[in-house]
Protein backbone atom coordinates (compact mmCIF):
# COMPACT_ATOMS: atom_id res chain seq x y z
CA UNK A 1 0.00 0.00 0.00
CA UNK A 2 0.98 3.07 -0.82
CA UNK A 3 1.82 6.06 1.84
CA UNK A 4 0.69 9.43 0.95
CA UNK A 5 1.77 12.64 3.12
CA UNK A 6 -0.66 15.22 3.69
CA UNK A 7 -0.72 18.41 5.71
CA UNK A 8 -2.39 18.71 8.67
CA UNK A 9 -3.38 22.11 10.22
CA UNK A 10 -4.41 22.50 13.98
CA UNK A 11 -5.84 25.81 15.39
CA UNK A 12 -6.17 25.92 19.05
CA UNK A 13 -7.97 28.58 20.89
CA UNK A 14 -7.27 29.69 24.72
CA UNK A 15 -10.98 31.15 25.83
CA UNK A 16 -9.42 31.63 29.47
CA UNK A 17 -7.36 34.08 31.15
CA UNK A 18 -4.30 31.69 31.49
CA UNK A 19 -1.36 30.44 29.73
CA UNK A 20 -2.51 26.90 29.44
CA UNK A 21 0.47 23.88 28.16
CA UNK A 22 -1.66 21.81 25.99
CA UNK A 23 -0.31 18.88 25.38
CA UNK A 24 -0.86 18.08 21.29
CA UNK A 25 -0.98 14.47 20.09
CA UNK A 26 -1.09 13.14 23.50
CA UNK A 27 -3.41 11.87 25.74
CA UNK A 28 -3.72 14.40 28.67
CA UNK A 29 -4.68 14.22 32.07
CA UNK A 30 -7.87 15.32 33.17
CA UNK A 31 -8.44 18.90 32.54
CA UNK A 32 -8.14 18.90 28.64
CA UNK A 33 -11.65 18.49 26.92
CA UNK A 34 -13.17 18.27 30.27
CA UNK A 35 -16.75 19.32 31.10
CA UNK A 36 -17.31 19.48 34.92
CA UNK A 37 -15.91 22.24 36.40
CA UNK A 38 -14.73 23.24 39.93
CA UNK A 39 -15.03 26.76 41.37
CA UNK A 40 -13.63 28.31 44.64
CA UNK A 41 -14.12 32.04 45.92
CA UNK A 42 -10.54 33.09 47.11
CA UNK A 43 -11.14 36.53 47.85
CA UNK A 44 -10.71 35.57 51.97
CA UNK A 45 -8.14 33.06 51.40
CA UNK A 46 -5.29 33.83 53.03
CA UNK A 47 -2.13 32.76 51.35
CA UNK A 48 0.60 34.83 53.48
CA UNK A 49 1.74 31.51 55.11
CA UNK A 50 2.90 30.03 52.39
CA UNK A 51 1.12 26.38 52.50
CA UNK A 52 -2.59 25.10 52.02
CA UNK A 53 -4.47 21.82 51.54
CA UNK A 54 -6.65 20.74 49.03
CA UNK A 55 -8.91 17.48 48.90
CA UNK A 56 -8.85 15.55 45.91
CA UNK A 57 -11.11 12.52 45.39
CA UNK A 58 -10.97 11.96 48.96
CA UNK A 59 -7.24 12.19 49.61
CA UNK A 60 -6.05 15.46 51.31
CA UNK A 61 -2.78 17.05 50.05
CA UNK A 62 -0.56 19.63 51.78
CA UNK A 63 1.58 21.70 49.25
CA UNK A 64 3.65 24.92 49.81
CA UNK A 65 4.43 28.00 47.96
CA UNK A 66 6.00 31.16 47.82
CA UNK A 67 3.24 33.45 49.17
CA UNK A 68 2.14 34.67 45.48
CA UNK A 69 -1.02 33.91 43.52
CA UNK A 70 1.25 32.96 40.13
CA UNK A 71 3.12 30.76 42.81
CA UNK A 72 0.03 28.94 44.38
CA UNK A 73 -1.04 28.41 40.86
CA UNK A 74 2.37 26.41 39.91
CA UNK A 75 2.04 24.30 42.95
CA UNK A 76 -1.61 23.17 42.27
CA UNK A 77 -0.91 22.50 38.93
CA UNK A 78 2.53 20.44 40.01
CA UNK A 79 -0.24 18.03 41.80
CA UNK A 80 -0.34 16.61 38.16
CA UNK A 81 -4.41 16.35 38.60
CA UNK A 82 -6.59 19.21 36.99
CA UNK A 83 -5.10 22.08 35.25
CA UNK A 84 -5.59 25.44 37.80
CA UNK A 85 -6.39 28.96 36.74
CA UNK A 86 -8.24 32.08 38.16
CA UNK A 87 -10.61 34.33 37.23
CA UNK A 88 -12.32 37.34 38.08
CA UNK A 89 -16.20 38.29 37.71
CA UNK A 90 -17.30 41.58 39.57
CA UNK A 91 -15.54 42.04 43.20
CA UNK A 92 -14.55 38.28 43.57
CA UNK A 93 -12.00 36.27 42.09
CA UNK A 94 -12.48 32.64 41.54
CA UNK A 95 -9.79 29.74 41.46
CA UNK A 96 -11.07 26.78 39.46
CA UNK A 97 -10.16 23.48 37.10
CA UNK A 98 -11.81 21.11 35.26
CA UNK A 99 -11.53 17.73 35.50
CA UNK A 100 -14.21 14.89 34.82
CA UNK A 101 -12.24 12.30 36.58
CA UNK A 102 -11.32 13.37 39.68
CA UNK A 103 -13.60 14.74 42.46
CA UNK A 104 -12.51 18.08 44.03
CA UNK A 105 -13.21 19.23 47.96
CA UNK A 106 -12.34 22.06 50.55
CA UNK A 107 -9.45 24.27 50.21
CA UNK A 108 -7.85 25.00 54.09
CA UNK A 109 -5.55 28.01 53.73
CA UNK A 110 -2.55 27.52 56.04
CA UNK A 111 -3.64 23.88 57.12
CA UNK A 112 -6.44 25.18 59.52
CA UNK A 113 -9.94 23.60 59.51
CA UNK A 114 -11.21 27.03 58.28
CA UNK A 115 -12.92 26.41 54.88
CA UNK A 116 -12.45 28.89 52.28
CA UNK A 117 -14.47 27.40 49.84
CA UNK A 118 -17.23 29.11 48.20
CA UNK A 119 -19.66 27.20 45.75
CA UNK A 120 -21.43 29.89 43.44
CA UNK A 121 -24.98 29.04 42.63
CA UNK A 122 -26.14 29.75 39.31
CA UNK A 123 -28.30 31.86 39.99
CA UNK A 124 -25.83 34.42 40.57
CA UNK A 125 -22.73 33.95 38.46
CA UNK A 126 -22.27 31.97 35.24
CA UNK A 127 -19.94 29.42 36.97
CA UNK A 128 -21.64 26.03 37.43
CA UNK A 129 -19.95 23.84 40.32
CA UNK A 130 -21.43 20.54 40.02
CA UNK A 131 -21.25 17.53 43.03
CA UNK A 132 -20.73 14.41 40.99
CA UNK A 133 -21.34 12.09 43.51
CA UNK A 134 -25.06 12.95 43.16
CA UNK A 135 -25.74 14.92 39.81
CA UNK A 136 -23.44 14.73 36.54
CA UNK A 137 -23.90 17.53 35.31
CA UNK A 138 -22.28 18.91 31.13
CA UNK A 139 -21.79 22.68 30.69
CA UNK A 140 -21.19 23.60 26.79
CA UNK A 141 -19.47 26.63 27.36
CA UNK A 142 -19.18 28.04 23.26
CA UNK A 143 -18.22 31.39 22.20
CA UNK A 144 -22.21 33.14 21.86
CA UNK A 145 -22.81 32.29 25.75
CA UNK A 146 -25.26 29.64 25.40
CA UNK A 147 -24.89 27.38 28.25
CA UNK A 148 -26.86 24.10 28.04
CA UNK A 149 -27.27 22.27 31.56
CA UNK A 150 -28.03 18.53 31.23
CA UNK A 151 -28.92 16.60 34.84
CA UNK A 152 -28.98 13.00 33.78
CA UNK A 153 -31.18 11.67 36.94
CA UNK A 154 -34.33 13.07 35.79
CA UNK A 155 -34.39 16.40 34.24
CA UNK A 156 -33.24 18.06 31.41
CA UNK A 157 -32.51 22.04 31.82
CA UNK A 158 -31.23 24.26 28.71
CA UNK A 159 -30.35 27.18 29.61
CA UNK A 160 -29.79 29.88 26.64
CA UNK A 161 -27.74 33.12 28.01
CA UNK A 162 -28.21 35.71 25.22
CA UNK A 163 -25.92 38.63 24.72
CA UNK A 164 -29.01 40.83 24.22
CA UNK A 165 -32.30 41.85 26.28
CA UNK A 166 -35.43 41.89 24.51
CA UNK A 167 -37.36 43.87 26.64
CA UNK A 168 -41.04 45.11 25.91
CA UNK A 169 -42.14 47.53 27.54
CA UNK A 170 -46.22 49.31 27.50
CA UNK A 171 -46.35 52.63 27.82
CA UNK A 172 -50.26 53.40 27.87
CA UNK A 173 -49.57 56.79 26.20
CA UNK A 174 -53.47 56.70 24.75
CA UNK A 175 -56.74 55.97 26.47
CA UNK A 176 -58.88 53.92 25.05
CA UNK A 177 -62.62 54.45 26.06
CA UNK A 178 -65.97 52.56 25.42
CA UNK A 179 -69.06 54.37 24.63
CA UNK A 180 -72.13 51.74 24.69
CA UNK A 181 -75.11 53.34 22.89
CA UNK A 182 -78.53 54.03 24.81
CA UNK A 183 -79.75 51.07 21.97
CA UNK A 184 -77.83 48.36 24.02
CA UNK A 185 -79.76 46.91 26.84
CA UNK A 186 -76.39 47.10 29.32
CA UNK A 187 -74.06 49.68 29.69
CA UNK A 188 -70.82 49.16 32.29
CA UNK A 189 -69.01 52.10 33.08
CA UNK A 190 -66.02 51.25 35.05
CA UNK A 191 -64.51 54.11 37.02
CA UNK A 192 -60.17 53.46 37.06
CA UNK A 193 -60.07 54.72 40.46
CA UNK A 194 -61.76 52.53 42.83
CA UNK A 195 -65.74 52.65 41.95
CA UNK A 196 -67.54 49.85 39.57
CA UNK A 197 -70.58 51.39 38.64
CA UNK A 198 -73.48 49.18 36.26
CA UNK A 199 -75.77 51.41 34.31
CA UNK A 200 -78.33 49.85 32.65
CA UNK A 201 -80.46 51.38 30.01
CA UNK A 202 -83.53 49.93 28.78
CA UNK A 203 -84.46 50.38 25.09
CA UNK A 204 -87.75 51.75 25.45
CA UNK A 205 -87.02 54.45 27.74
CA UNK A 206 -83.91 56.05 27.25
CA UNK A 207 -84.23 57.97 23.93
CA UNK A 208 -82.51 61.48 22.99
CA UNK A 209 -84.46 63.30 20.27
CA UNK A 210 -83.00 66.44 18.69
CA UNK A 211 -85.51 68.40 16.18
CA UNK A 212 -83.79 69.82 13.98
CA UNK A 213 -86.33 72.87 13.94
CA UNK A 214 -85.08 73.47 17.49
CA UNK A 215 -82.58 76.55 17.34
CA UNK A 216 -79.90 76.34 20.58
CA UNK A 217 -78.94 80.16 21.11
CA UNK A 218 -77.66 81.56 24.53
CA UNK A 219 -77.25 85.29 24.06
CA UNK A 220 -74.00 87.16 26.40
CA UNK A 221 -74.00 90.84 25.80
CA UNK A 222 -70.41 91.64 25.53
CA UNK A 223 -70.84 94.10 29.00
CA UNK A 224 -72.71 91.37 31.32
CA UNK A 225 -72.98 87.84 32.10
CA UNK A 226 -76.88 87.67 31.43
CA UNK A 227 -78.13 84.94 28.93
CA UNK A 228 -81.56 85.76 28.13
CA UNK A 229 -83.99 83.28 27.06
CA UNK A 230 -87.08 84.02 25.37
CA UNK A 231 -89.35 80.52 25.13
CA UNK A 232 -91.34 81.48 22.48
CA UNK A 233 -88.60 81.68 19.70
CA UNK A 234 -85.32 80.35 21.80
CA UNK A 235 -84.73 77.61 23.64
CA UNK A 236 -81.35 76.38 25.24
CA UNK A 237 -81.37 72.87 25.25
CA UNK A 238 -79.16 70.55 27.58
CA UNK A 239 -80.23 66.81 27.27
CA UNK A 240 -80.46 64.26 29.77
CA UNK A 241 -77.81 62.00 29.20
CA UNK A 242 -76.49 63.93 26.20
CA UNK A 243 -73.12 65.91 25.06
CA UNK A 244 -73.32 68.73 22.88
CA UNK A 245 -70.70 71.00 21.06
CA UNK A 246 -72.34 74.19 20.30
CA UNK A 247 -71.32 77.50 18.15
CA UNK A 248 -74.25 79.54 19.31
CA UNK A 249 -72.52 83.03 18.45
CA UNK A 250 -68.91 82.59 18.88
CA UNK A 251 -66.61 84.26 16.59
CA UNK A 252 -65.19 81.73 14.56
CA UNK A 253 -65.10 77.72 14.39
CA UNK A 254 -64.66 75.00 16.36
CA UNK A 255 -62.30 72.65 14.56
CA UNK A 256 -62.32 69.60 16.85
CA UNK A 257 -62.63 68.63 20.54
CA UNK A 258 -60.00 66.01 22.18
CA UNK A 259 -58.54 64.68 25.28
CA UNK A 260 -54.73 63.55 26.35
CA UNK A 261 -53.67 62.12 22.89
CA UNK A 262 -55.96 63.05 20.47
CA UNK A 263 -58.65 60.93 21.46
CA UNK A 264 -62.09 61.00 21.14
CA UNK A 265 -64.28 60.77 24.39
CA UNK A 266 -67.85 60.81 22.32
CA UNK A 267 -70.05 59.55 19.80
CA UNK A 268 -71.69 61.75 17.64
CA UNK A 269 -75.48 60.92 16.67
CA UNK A 270 -75.80 64.91 14.40
CA UNK A 271 -73.76 67.20 12.79
CA UNK A 272 -70.09 67.69 12.31
CA UNK A 273 -66.94 69.49 12.46
CA UNK A 274 -65.61 72.41 12.13
CA UNK A 275 -69.00 73.87 14.40
CA UNK A 276 -69.37 77.44 12.60
CA UNK A 277 -71.82 80.10 14.08
CA UNK A 278 -75.26 78.72 14.55
CA UNK A 279 -74.39 75.32 14.74
CA UNK A 280 -73.77 72.49 16.94
CA UNK A 281 -72.96 68.49 17.40
CA UNK A 282 -74.49 66.19 19.38
CA UNK A 283 -74.18 62.77 20.55
CA UNK A 284 -72.55 61.19 23.78
CA UNK A 285 -69.87 61.24 25.46
CA UNK A 286 -67.60 59.40 28.63
CA UNK A 287 -64.85 60.70 30.37
CA UNK A 288 -62.58 59.88 34.06
CA UNK A 289 -60.48 62.50 35.66
CA UNK A 290 -58.78 64.07 31.79
CA UNK A 291 -58.70 67.78 30.40
CA UNK A 292 -60.68 68.51 27.21
CA UNK A 293 -59.07 70.45 24.18
CA UNK A 294 -61.04 72.67 22.18
CA UNK A 295 -59.68 73.98 18.84
CA UNK A 296 -61.33 77.63 17.91
CA UNK A 297 -60.23 78.84 14.28
CA UNK A 298 -61.25 82.03 12.12
CA UNK A 299 -61.20 84.11 14.94
CA UNK A 300 -62.08 87.82 15.15
CA UNK A 301 -63.61 89.02 17.63
CA UNK A 302 -63.83 87.96 21.98
CA UNK A 303 -65.77 85.42 22.64
CA UNK A 304 -66.61 83.24 25.81
CA UNK A 305 -66.03 79.20 25.57
CA UNK A 306 -68.39 77.37 28.61
CA UNK A 307 -68.52 73.89 30.26
CA UNK A 308 -71.85 72.91 31.49
CA UNK A 309 -72.34 69.51 33.41
CA UNK A 310 -76.07 68.73 33.69
CA UNK A 311 -77.44 72.42 33.88
CA UNK A 312 -74.17 73.51 36.26
CA UNK A 313 -71.29 75.73 34.65
CA UNK A 314 -68.42 73.65 35.50
CA UNK A 315 -65.81 75.72 34.06
CA UNK A 316 -65.58 78.88 31.04
CA UNK A 317 -62.55 80.60 29.82
CA UNK A 318 -62.42 83.57 27.34
CA UNK A 319 -61.04 83.39 23.75
CA UNK A 320 -58.86 85.89 22.31
CA UNK A 321 -57.12 84.77 19.36
CA UNK A 322 -56.85 81.50 17.67
CA UNK A 323 -55.98 77.93 19.50
CA UNK A 324 -56.56 75.48 22.28
CA UNK A 325 -58.49 76.20 24.86
CA UNK A 326 -58.18 73.70 27.85
CA UNK A 327 -60.73 72.75 30.35
CA UNK A 328 -58.65 70.88 33.04
CA UNK A 329 -59.55 66.92 34.04
CA UNK A 330 -63.26 66.78 33.88
CA UNK A 331 -65.03 63.78 35.11
CA UNK A 332 -68.79 62.45 33.44
CA UNK A 333 -70.68 59.66 32.17
CA UNK A 334 -73.31 58.75 29.45
CA UNK A 335 -75.97 59.87 31.86
CA UNK A 336 -75.00 63.25 32.33
CA UNK A 337 -75.86 65.82 30.56
CA UNK A 338 -72.76 67.96 29.10
CA UNK A 339 -72.75 71.04 27.09
CA UNK A 340 -69.89 73.14 25.50
CA UNK A 341 -70.76 76.32 24.38
CA UNK A 342 -69.49 78.91 22.43
CA UNK A 343 -70.76 82.56 22.43
CA UNK A 344 -69.61 86.13 21.54
CA UNK A 345 -68.29 88.16 24.40
CA UNK A 346 -66.11 88.26 27.11
CA UNK A 347 -66.78 85.45 30.26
Amino acid sequence: MQKRKELIQFSVQNNTDCNINVPIMKQNVYSINALTKYSWNINTLNISCGVLTIVISGKTYTITFTPTLPALLTALNALNFGFFCTQTIGPNTFLYTQDDVNVYGDINDCTTATTTTTTIAPTTTTTTTIVPTTTTTTTIVPTTTTTTTIVPTTTTTTTIVPTTTTTTTIVPTTTTTTTIVPTTTTTTTIVPTTTTTTTIVPTTTTTTTIAPTTTTTTTIAPTTTTTTLTPTTTTTTTLAGGFIISNTTGSGQIDNVTTTGGAAFYTINTGSFPVTNGNQITGLGFLTASPIFVEISNFTSTSCLSLYINGILNEAQTVSANGTITFLNKTFTISDAVLIEYVLGAC
